[in-house]
């Protein structure tokens, strides 16, 4: 807190303001608040307690920091018991930057060497209270500390001058580098509030891994640093050369690099490094009998390894293991492991006739199927287990071999596999009772080739047809639409809206004339709803507004239920016209009959029931009857009043729905695919996205956001590729396997 009054009297002086002119804003927003926060200072307690009962260990730890503003150094005691460690603050003490600019590591000196006479003032302070049995430094500059550590007649006046002040005060061996996030001093370097002091802990404890063993604490490879040893002496320089022995098993490379090629390489180069110098020329270029004999100690590396136990046993002249006892092992001169087998007398290689052993999960294992599978040009497991019979046998071959051609990137290019999630739960709209049509999907089938007017030499035309479907009852509508433009389905759905009333909701795929005609109908709605109409027709208007939902893009499954009513109607066009072309009424009249057709259809099976004369049909939904039933009899002679047959109406529409529910609803429960949990993807996995083109044309994508049902399965994503982002269903997306 000191440090702030001082910085902004610095301020004051800088800013060249006289004694009685106002002070800047700036400068009077932060006195204010200061001021308003000093009161805070009366609840600040610190604790002095510096001895404690079986103590092990008493340290003192000198931290320093600097900024812009300034520097600082802290000295801390820990201290170290039988049962816990302890450690708080003990002084502190901070300096303004002078006026004079000075660079940041000039300044880090500075609050070194404020940090050396605290260190010390506080180690003589309690010499006759407290055994002080260890002192550090800390600072997180190592430009610093190399000058510490060096001997400062190499460094200029000011430095030097610092460093040699850091040497009488300190040793250089007790100084250590600190990050700047675990420095308390930063804080007292920059200044702080009574209200961000107050629960400071850093400050008032010190850093964490203090409260550790001494080999948690942070550590920093110097190699610049130099050792500090004393003034420089006037004996002649020895130039020496240091040799470090770094234990580095050949094994290891097996985890560092991801090619045997390589690895086999740098073996080889090693097997060079080792072999007696003689006066023959090298060849720079590796031939195959240092690859072989590198790949040998490779193999006998691994088989000490995995093998011991084998390996062990028939050493000493006894029997292997039961599990390998069939393959009648033994150890060859070079003391690798091999299977002796049934064909020592076959006419063909040794290697084919004693192939070395290898375990079925290991790194060399994985890197040998690798490495064979490219050079044969990625062939298939049976292929690639006879080749490699030739001179490995790898336990459980095939179960290893097909496990790692499921990583192979360049064959799984070429048979992608796609996620196929548990299929869903219905939508609410698929299983609730609400009147027909007034929740419905569309979608396009075609083109149709219609006959023209004009007689004999007419042309041809293209037609659509555009399909509604309800999502309750399958009850299909359908319309001939002349293009796909936005304007020509906005007629063809008035007529089917002004034919089957109101309409709530609309589901459809992404297609683009799909897409015009909402974006076009919903600027209309607010264009009603805000005009002064009458109070009344506006409402009327605004509360019939029509719902859009659009399937994700890529997902015709999403809309199975239209997709299946495009299939059936194109199934009856084409059994009934064949090859004919029909004009636009014919094709009008024909749509018009497979409707009736299609809407007669059963919802579910014929009951068993001998009183049961009709299956349950759409059709009932709409007329009371399957549209293609004959005519009822005549009843003209039975009197009926008004309110029975108000009854008769509705009690059927009741019997339908009744039927809907009980014979139904009950044939949608089961899953008829897809009922097991697939693949789940994840934020983050590289996928390939399923397009119409070759699986080698696909493009790569990396998933950012997953969209869950409300089973809390993910069955959309959102895909970033090179071309921009885009959203598609799982069941369009191939995760990318990784080793």
């Amino acid at each position: 807190m000191t440090f702030f009054t001082k910085h902004v009297m610095q301020q004051l002086w800088t800013s060249g303001v006289a004694w009685d002119d106002p002070v800047p804003p700036e400068i009077a927003s932060l006195w204010a608040r200061y001021q308003s926060e000093l009161q805070l200072v009366e609840t600040i307690s610190i604790p002095r307690r510096i001895t404690y009962d079986h103590a092990i260990s008493v340290q003192l730890h000198a931290f320093s920091d600097s900024s812009e503003k300034g520097y600082a150094a802290a000295v801390y005691l820990r201290v170290v018991t039988v049962t816990s460690v302890y450690c708080h603050l003990i002084t502190g003490k901070s300096k303004v930057a002078p006026l004079k600019r000075s660079t940041i590591p000039r300044l880090e000196l500075c609050g070194a060497v404020l940090a050396s006479k605290l260190l010390r003032l506080v180690a003589d302070s309690y010499t006759n209270r407290l055994t002080i049995d260890e002192l550090h430094a800390w600072t997180d500059s190592t430009t610093v500390l190399v000058w510490i550590r060096s001997s400062p007649h190499r460094w200029a006046t000011f430095i030097a001058n610092r460093t040699s002040l850091i040497h009488d005060l300190t040793t250089p061996a007790i100084w250590r580098h600190v990050p700047t996030k675990e420095n308390p001093v930063d804080c007292a370097s920059r200044g702080l509030f009574p209200s961000e002091l107050l629960n400071h802990v850093l400050w008032w404890t010190g850093p964490s891994f203090l409260l550790s063993p001494p080999d948690k604490w942070p550590t920093l490879l110097l190699t610049e640093l130099e050792d500090y040893s004393g003034p420089p002496s006037q004996e002649a320089r020895v130039p020496t050369v240091l040799t470090v022995t770094v234990d580095v098993p050949i094994i290891d490379l097996l985890n560092r690099i991801s090619s045997l090629r390589k690895i086999l390489r740098v073996i080889a180069y090693c097997f060079r490094f080792f072999k007696p110098r003689s006066d023959a020329p090298i060849s720079n270029i590796i031939n195959a009998t240092e690859i072989t004999r590198a790949l040998s100690a490779l193999v006998y590396l691994v088989q000490r390894q995995t093998f011991a136990v084998e390996i062990a046993a028939l050493s000493n002249g006894l029997p292997c293991s039961k599990s390998l006892r069939r393959l009648d092992l033994f150890l060859d001169p070079v003391g690798i492991l091999r299977v002796g087998g049934r064909l020592r007398n076959a006419d063909i290689p040794y290697s084919h006739k004693h192939p070395a052993l290898l375990p079925s999960r290991h790194r060399l294992t994985d890197l040998i199927i690798d490495h064979n599978h490219c050079v044969l040009s990625h062939p298939g497991a049976m292929t690639l287990q006879s080749h490699l019979q030739r001179e490995f046998w790898i336990l459980s071959g095939r179960q290893a071999i097909r496990s790692r051609l499921r990583l192979c990137v360049p064959c799984f290019r070429t048979r992608p596999q796609t996620v196929q999630p548990k299929m869903a739960a219905l939508p609410k709209y698929r299983v609730q009772q609400i009147k027909p049509f007034a929740i419905s999907g569309v979608d396009y089938a075609g083109p149709i080739s219609v006959k023209g007017s004009g007689g004999r030499a007419s042309s041809r035309i293209s037609a659509y047809i555009c399909l509604f479907v309800c999502t309750v009852t399958k009850a299909l509508h359908i319309e001939l639409s002349s293009d796909l433009s936005t304007e020509t389905f906005l007629l063809a759905f008035t007529r089917f809206a002004a034919r089957r009333g109101p309409i709530k909701e609309i589901h459809s795929d992404c297609g683009t004339n799909f897409v015009g005609a909402a974006n076009l109908l919903n600027p209309l709605h607010n264009f009603i709803a805000s005009e002064t109409y009458q109070h009344s027709v506006r409402n009327h208007l605004s509360k019939d507004q029509i719902t859009w939902f659009f399937n994700p893009p890529s997902s015709p499954h999403f809309g199975g239920l239209w997709e299946a009513g495009v299939k059936s109607t194109k199934s009856l066009i084409f059994r009934s016209i064949g090859t004919h072309r029909l004009t636009s009424e014919e094709l009008i009249t024909l749509l018009t009959k497979i409707e009736a057709t299609l809407n007669s259809r059963p919802l579910c099976a014929l009951s068993n029931d001998p009183k049961d004369l009709e299956a349950l049909t759409p059709s009932h939904f709409l007329t009371l009857e399957p549209s293609t039933s004959l005519p009822d009899p005549c009843l003209e002679n039975v009197p009926l009043s008004k309110m029975q047959r108000w009854r008769l109406v509705t009690d059927l529409h009741r019997y339908f729905w009744t039927r809907w529910k009980n014979e139904y609803l009950s044939t949608l429960q089961l899953r008829t695919k897809w009922s097991d949990d697939g693949k789940q993807l994840n934020v983050g996995d590289l996928v390939l996205i399923k397009e119409p083109s070759h699986p080698l044309y696909w493009r790569y994508g990396r998933i950012t956001d997953l969209h869950p049902g409300a089973d809390g399965v993910s069955r959309v994503a959102t895909v970033h590729t090179s071309s921009g982002v885009l959203t598609r269903p799982a069941v369009k997306l191939c995760p990318v396997p990784s080793c």
